[in-house]
């Protein structure tokens, strides 16, 4: 098979999944604009190739954190676009020490696979 053959099926390969992927977006919300959903599709399959390209080359014990920063980064990314009624009205939930009760926490590795955070108040 030659190059240009086999570019040119990994890019309708592409094509079709980004088709796919907007008619997801479109699913979930029908209001979304046909051209609009097939742009936030586009940037989500780049994004996510990129990405997870780079956390494959990366170590092995850093994978699973990158992984799970990338699917925050599409989920931040696409939810204003596919659940824009259920945010509305709504205030976002600022999580808090449970012994002081601030609101500066940072996140501190993770333990059976449940996030765990930091006070940068009072050190708990």
């Amino acid at each position: 098979m030659s190059p240009v053959c086999a570019s040119f099926r990994f890019d309708e390969f592409n094509r079709q999944l980004i088709g796919q992927y907007a008619a997801f977006l479109w699913q979930w919300n029908p209001a979304l604009p046909i051209e609009k959903s097939k742009r936030l599709a586009e940037t989500v399959h780049q994004c996510y190739n990129a990405l997870l390209l780079q956390a494959l080359r990366g170590e092995e014990r850093k994978r699973r954190s990158r992984y799970e920063e990338l699917k925050a980064l599409l989920v931040a990314y696409l939810a204003p676009h596919v659940e824009p009624e259920s945010m509305d009205g709504k205030v976002m939930n600022v999580m808090k020490c449970h012994y002081c009760h601030s609101d500066r926490l940072s996140k501190n590795g993770h333990r059976y696979s449940k996030q765990r955070y930091l006070c940068k108040d009072c050190g708990k």
